[in-house]
């Protein structure tokens, strides 16, 4: 009942503009149909109504997608499978929880151990220095918990 929420709210936003636009229609024609007088009354309804159901219907859609993007940033940090929207176009691995690319390595010497003739990729490290782009070894990238960056 409660899963997949940003989903829900987003399709009752739909609903919700729906609903509006077919009720400023009925409401415009039933003015039209009244009296002549009217006419104007009428198509102003019929327009001015459709126009803000679609426009109020934003801020709930909004919410709605905030909280799919909001869920699919959690489970990437949580190392889950996505669930919520359906939405990820990337290939996630569920074990890491980070996209799956490769990372161009090369022959060199760890700009941390200082390790001569390893394999070394570019990578960012965050940690109380700040933030740093070296190239290191893979053993460096899992003590200081680096990301493999294209930088």
């Amino acid at each position: 009942m409660f899963t997949n929420i940003g989903n829900k709210i987003k399709v009752l936003a739909e609903v919700f503009c729906w609903i509006g636009i077919s009720a400023s229609l009925i409401v415009g024609f039933v003015l039209i149909g009244t009296n002549d007088a009217l006419i104007g009354i009428g198509l102003g309804v019929m327009v001015i109504g459709s126009l803000l159901s679609w426009i109020s219907s934003f801020a709930l859609y909004g919410f709605g997608e905030l909280i799919d993007q909001m869920q699919e940033i959690n489970s990437k940090l949580s190392g889950e499978p996505n669930n919520y929207s359906g939405t990820n176009s990337k290939r996630i691995n569920p074990t890491v929880g980070k996209e799956e690319k490769h990372y161009k390595s090369e022959k060199g010497t760890c700009e941390l151990c200082e390790k001569q003739d390893v394999d070394v990729i570019k990578c960012k490290i965050v940690d109380s220095l700040g933030t740093r782009y070296r190239k290191i070894c893979p053993d460096c990238m899992k003590s200081k918990n680096a990301t493999p960056t294209d930088y």
